[in-house]
Parts: structure tokens; C-alpha cells; sequence
């Protein structure tokens, strides 16, 4: 298996919305959402088919052609123990500047509070002591300003950060009192991407003719363009993709795709990796200080999970505890049976879980064996891809 690295630029203002979970009845009113692993595995899969497949399925790169890659057969009981690992798979995608660098959701563990309308570090969230006596299950307490014990008011924009910032969130580090946005460690989402309203008309495809009557808008995102030093075109995003089998150059070169709910256009470049994705996070949370000595590890998603009923279960262990967002929710289009797909509820993007260790642990081998995995369904799609750090 290689792992490569996608950068996808975008041209046009994208939509990420245009699916059955986004539609209010018939009347074509959108919501925008963060885009769906779907939406960049989509990309991919269509510039491998043209550029490996010639138009047909490139099987020996992506494996075999699953109709539902949210269920695939061997999941449904229909094939033979470990043919899973037999499928290429999406191993996350962060947001990318004009300059290369690449910005990640905030995990959800951190506080930041808000003093003049500015975000600054506050300080860390942990699971407290479970007690059977006043709960049924660890809870997170709210963060007080170290000051004077007062509860602070958190800044509640989203915010991105920085693969500096990450990787010291990861290790526990301590940041308080910085200025992260001055630095550029800390990048609010509204600076790098701003949703803009396009009016649009409904067609009958039968007769090629506008449905009187029926104008709608349409969200969509346009990201902010580049500088006069750029490395791209404009803030876009990287994706990381893992395949049987390696690719051809001209699947690495420089070419327009089609990305979002309306196909708007962005360039996609793609190279191979030396290494695991993100591993210099990974070199930096193995040799963490407090690796030894924190009490348990911390799941990052690095991509929205899809929910279920039970915990999200990593190690063969369960979380005491958990920072999430607002759920969304997604759908998309099943292109096999022609039909939309069943709404999913996610956890997003930044959330944070708490599992303990265990006293045999190969702490550093649990870390590096389950970097970029996924605790979600929909693996191969690169849903609950998470990221390990350790408890602050």
C-alpha cells in the first residue's frame, strides 16, 4: 500500500450542502455544512478512474468496487475475514493556506476565552473522578479562569489551528497567556472562508426548460484567495489517501476536478509520502514527556465520526469521557442504486474522547498502531479517523 497526499484548490465557490439532508421539502433551500469525507472521496475516486482506469474501475489501485462504501459486503457478513483490508481508503483532510500550511478543527478539549473579541488559551478539560453517588457516568467540568476562580466566558467562533498548535494541544503542552492568533497558530474560520448567497432556477432536464416560478439561492463557500506569494491558488484543502497499489505520474500531476454538491471546479495535485500522514505530530506525541506519566490518552478526530448508539470504542476500550460538538448530519448519493443516501448523524470534526490506560500498555505501540484509525463506520470513506494524544 502507498499513502499520497492530495491538495485540492478551489476555483469557484463550492457547496457543500446539496443532499437530501440539506434540502427543506422541494423548494431547493440549502443549508451549508462543513464538506463530508464523501465529497473528497468522490474527487479522488473520479480522477483515479480517469487517470488509472482509463474509465473504468482501476481495481488493482482501489481494490474492489463496493456499492455502498459506508457498508461494505464483508461488514454485512458476505465475505471472507479480511477482505476489508483489500479496499483503498481516505485517511483524513485538513483545510491548507495559500502558503502550504495546513489548519485543523480545534479540539474541542481546550477552552478559549474570549477577552476584547479575541481568542486566547485558557486552559484544558479532564475527566474528573467517577462518582456513583452523584453520577452514572465521568463528566467534564466547566473550566474556571485560573485568576480568581470566576467562570469565564468562552469564545465560542470557530476556530482552526495550526499543525504547530496541534501537536502541542496533543502533547498537553502548556500555552496559556500567548496571543496564538498573532502568531498565526490560531486562524478563525470566517477569515479563511466566507459563505456567499448565488441565485440559481429550477429546470425541467425532460424539456430543457426553466420551471416558472421557481428561483432558489444556494450557500456556497468562497475561500479566501491567495497572496502574492502563494503556493496555490487560494485556502483549499489536503486530503490523505491510502492505495493498493502505487499510481501513475500523470495521476500525480496538476489537473481540474470537479468537488462539492454542484461540481464547481478546483485543481487537485497529488505526491507520495515518505511516511505516515501527519507524522510529525506522531514523532512528537511518542516523545511527549508526559507520555509516561498521564493518567490516559486522548482521541482527536481528525474527521467527523458517524454516530451510533454505543460509545466509540478504541483499543478494545471505551471512553470515560468526551468533548464533542453539535452533531451534523450528512447524506449524499448512492450512485449504484440511483437514490440518496440514508441521513447519517456525526459527532464532528475537533471532538475530543478520553480513554484510560491500561497497566500492560506498550504505550508508544498502542500510539504509532492506532495513529489515522478509525472509530466510526464508513473507515474506508475516512469517517472517525482520529489522531492520540495524551491527557493534559
Amino acid at each position: 500500500m502507498t499513502d499520497y497526499v492530495f491538495h485540492v484548490d478551489p476555483v469557484e465557490p463550492l457547496l457543500f450542502g446539496d443532499n437530501r439532508s440539506a434540502r427543506l421539502g422541494s423548494d431547493h433551500q440549502l443549508q451549508d455544512q462543513d464538506p463530508s469525507p464523501l465529497t473528497f472521496l468522490g474527487v479522488l475516486g473520479s480522477h483515479l478512474i480517469d487517470t488509472q482506469g482509463a474509465g473504468s474501475w482501476p481495481g488493482e489501485v482501489l481494490g474492489r468496487q463496493e456499492d455502498d462504501i459506508l457498508s461494505p459486503r464483508d461488514a454485512q457478513g458476505g465475505g471472507a475475514a479480511g477482505v476489508l483490508n483489500d479496499l483503498a481508503e481516505l485517511l483524513g483532510f485538513s483545510y491548507r493556506d495559500d502558503q502550504g500550511r495546513p489548519w485543523f478543527p480545534r479540539p474541542l478539549h481546550f477552552v478559549f476565552e474570549r477577552i476584547e473579541d479575541a481568542p486566547f488559551p485558557g486552559g484544558y478539560l479532564s475527566p474528573v473522578t467517577f462518582d456513583e453517588r452523584t453520577a452514572s457516568s465521568c463528566s467534564l467540568p466547566r473550566y474556571l479562569d485560573r485568576r480568581g476562580g470566576k467562570e469565564v466566558e468562552e469564545f465560542e467562533e470557530t476556530l482552526l489551528v495550526s499543525r504547530e498548535l496541534l501537536t502541542g494541544l496533543l502533547c498537553a503542552k502548556s500555552v496559556y497567556g500567548q496571543d496564538l492568533e498573532r502568531v498565526h497558530l490560531v486562524c478563525r474560520a470566517r477569515h479563511a472562508l466566507k459563505k456567499e448567497v448565488r441565485a440559481g432556477i429550477e429546470m425541467d432536464n425532460a424539456l430543457n426548460s426553466v420551471e416558472e416560478g421557481r428561483l432558489f439561492t444556494r450557500p456556497y463557500r468562497r475561500f479566501r484567495p491567495a497572496g502574492p506569494d502563494s503556493q496555490s491558488l487560494s485556502f483549499g484543502f489536503s486530503t490523505w489517501f491510502r492505495t493498493l497499489a502505487p499510481l501513475s505520474p500523470e495521476a500525480r500531476e496538476k489537473r481540474t476536478v470537479f468537488a462539492g454538491g454542484d461540481r464547481r471546479r478546483a485543481v487537485l495535485t497529488g505526491e507520495p509520502l515518505a511516511g505516515l500522514p501527519l507524522d510529525g505530530i506522531l514523532n512528537a506525541v511518542l516523545s511527549c514527556p508526559k507520555l509516561a506519566s498521564s493518567e490516559g490518552f486522548i482521541a482527536y478526530l481528525l474527521t467527523p465520526a458517524i454516530q451510533e448508539k454505543a460509545p466509540p470504542r478504541l483499543g478494545n476500550r471505551e471512553p470515560v469521557a468526551a468533548a464533542t460538538g453539535k452533531p451534523q448530519f450528512a447524506s449524499g448519493w448512492n450512485v449504484k442504486l440511483a437514490r440518496p443516501r440514508p441521513i447519517v448523524s456525526l459527532t464532528p470534526a475537533g471532538s475530543v474522547f478520553f480513554y484510560k490506560w491500561e497497566k500492560d500498555d506498550d504505550r508508544a505501540d498502542f500510539i504509532r498502531t492506532n495513529w489515522l484509525s478509525s472509530i466510526s463506520p464508513g473507515r474506508h470513506a475516512g469517517f472517525g479517523r482520529v489522531l492520540i494524544g495524551v491527557w493534559p
